[in-house]
């Protein structure tokens, strides 16, 4: 859940959050391919329906959904780094702001 305040304060750090989002969503699909191709070939395996030509194919989907998978987990990383420096940054500058206050600093 994200803070309504945060977002506010730092609207700069949307397109991260939104890629963030995209990402683990894509994440998401990866999985979702990724175990239903294992269970379609188990199913087959215990049905003895499973060819050899239709196991090495799957066995190759699931490696690229595992790499996908890889870069988007890496990529929702960067992400999240990213957004959360912004805001950072940006909450530092306005705390160092409030501080030099005349009222405060008196």
């Amino acid at each position: 859940m994200f803070d309504k305040r945060l977002m506010k304060m730092c609207p700069e750090s949307r397109r991260y959050i939104f890629g963030n989002i995209v990402l683990q969503w894509l994440e998401l699909l990866m999985n979702a391919v990724m175990i239903g191709l294992i269970a379609l070939s188990v199913e087959q395996l215990w049905q003895k329906n499973l060819t050899e030509n239709a196991a090495l194919w799957r066995l190759i989907v699931i490696l690229m959904t595992i790499a996908v998978r890889w870069f988007a987990t890496k990529g929702a990383t960067r992400m999240s780094y990213l957004a959360s420096r912004t805001v950072k940054r940006v909450m530092r500058e306005q705390i160092y702001q409030k501080l030099l206050r005349p009222e405060i600093a008196a």
